[in-house]
């Protein structure tokens, strides 16, 4: 029972956080709580083009399908091919943290901190008062 309040805990907590961080970056807060469009917005945030929220979208696809591959190819090559995938997306959230972490005027131990802690971090990126130095939309998504 405790875990389950502290996993809701744990998700509200981000989301208030990463609603104030998108509107300290000129998008609507909103954004936040629109499953691919808060990537999205993530995305962009860090100066990576729209392309890269689909091979979010696709990887999750596949690496779901990773469990349907066992039966055809064997526990060992999807194994492999999900800790590959898991590997990958590890390292492109620590770049996408990084960036945005410099987007406000931060150093790379706080996109050290973005990376391993995330709804902390989020919360500081939200409320304190450093300002967006990236691109500000001129229309809404």
């Amino acid at each position: 029972m405790w875990i389950v309040l502290f996993i809701i805990a744990l998700a509200l907590i981000t989301t208030i956080g990463r609603w104030k961080t998108y509107e300290k970056a000129g998008y609507p807060g909103y954004h936040a709580i629109i499953p691919f469009l808060a990537d999205y917005v993530w995305l962009k945030m860090g100066d990576l083009s729209g392309w890269w929220a689909w091979f979010f979208v696709l990887f999750v696809y596949y690496a779901r399908s990773i469990y349907k591959a066992q039966y055809y190819f064997g526990p060992t090559i999807s194994m492999t091919v999900g800790l590959l995938l898991l590997i990958v997306e590890l390292v492109l959230h620590a770049v996408i943290s990084f960036r945005v972490a410099k987007k406000f005027d931060y150093n790379y131990a706080f996109g050290i901190g973005l990376f391993l802690f995330y709804p902390i971090f989020i919360m500081i990126l939200g409320f304190e008062d450093h300002e967006y130095r990236g691109e500000k939309p001129d229309y809404y998504i």
